[in-house]
């Protein structure tokens, strides 16, 4: 079925990019965190552990904690998320 293999691979292409950053940005912005597990269950999903409750677990745990939060509503790097999370419940 391509459309679903086609739709999967949407998902894992949205990964979210991270810019350089030092430790003190993780105090003011409290997604960075989130983003780091997140970019790390994609990883390890690329070398070949398809595996992917950790990476469902996760985006559904930040939606969780940041969809009620203004200061991220119109993020990129959350709706980001949002979207993923979206494409594969969809599969």
């Amino acid at each position: 079925m391509r459309g679903g293999s086609c739709r999967q691979e949407q998902v894992f292409k949205l990964a979210v990019i991270l810019q350089e950053s030092d430790d003190s940005t993780t105090t003011c912005d409290p997604l960075l965190p989130w983003l780091w597990s997140i970019k790390r269950a994609l990883d390890k999903w690329y070398s070949g552990d398809h595996s992917s409750a950790d990476l469902d677990k996760l985006l559904s745990d930040c939606i969780t904690a940041f969809k009620h939060s203004a200061q991220y509503r119109n993020d990129i790097r959350f709706l980001k998320i949002c979207a993923s999370k979206e494409l594969k419940t969809e599969n």
